[in-house]
Order: structure tokens, then sequence, then C-alpha cells
């Protein structure tokens, strides 16, 4: 019965495995360690996210003070944000979060940018990845 196992596997490939970080005190990223001036900057995760991961498990909470304000992140390899993961708080001076599954490439790199200046609070977990 092995060898019809070996078949499906060989034919349709094993899934995804999730792998949790499980919980942590402090955040991976903060408004400290990133650049806020409304370009294009490369956040690397390859020092958290092991290599032939898929995708990554992410929860983004931030506050800014003007509701223009909005915050972008996608694979490095994806020219445009739209469709990319956005956080864009609906009242001013308010927490909000966004957890989403994002894919990677294989060098783990995301773009990220702030559109405006007004953030007075914000931090990024990688929470998990899919192998």
């Amino acid at each position: 019965m092995q060898w019809l196992i070996d078949l499906i596997i060989e034919a349709i490939g094993i899934p995804p495995t999730y792998i949790t970080r499980g919980p942590h005190a402090a955040s991976d990223w903060d408004l400290n360690d990133l650049i806020v001036d409304g370009a294009d900057h490369d956040l690397d995760m390859s020092a958290l996210v092991p290599a032939g991961a898929s995708a990554v498990n992410l929860h983004i909470v931030g506050t800014t003070n003007t509701i223009a304000d909005i915050f972008y992140l996608r694979p490095k390899s994806v020219p445009v944000i739209f469709g990319s993961c956005t956080l864009r708080p609906q009242v001013a001076a308010h927490a909000y979060c966004v957890r989403r599954a994002w894919a990677v490439d294989a060098d783990r790199i995301m773009t990220y940018k702030f559109s405006g200046v007004g953030w007075t609070y914000w931090k990024l977990n990688v929470k998990g990845w899919w192998l």
C-alpha cells in the first residue's frame, strides 16, 4: 500500500506545512526599524523565515494621526501596489490591525511603503510560515 501513497505524493505533491513561531513578546519590526518617506524600501525577512518557505503569516498593527496614511507590503518581485497587503486606518488615532497570509519569493524580501508621515505606532510580526 505504500507504493500507492508514494505514487499519489509524486503525482500531486505534498501539501504545504504550516510552521508557527509561537508567542513572542517583542515585535519583529516597529516604526523605528523602517523608513517612513513615501518611497518603496526592502524588508528582508530571511533572518526569520527559512529558505523554502512559500508564504508567511503576518500580523501588522498601526496607528496614524490621519486617515490618509496607508501602509503597503508586497513581495519584491511584484511591481505594483494593487493587490498588496495594506493597512489603512479609517479613524485617526485608533489602532488597526491586519492578519494575512502572504506569498514570499525565494529570497524572502518584501517591499514596503508608508504613504503619509502621520504614523505614531506601527509593528509587524511574522507569526509563522508555510514550507
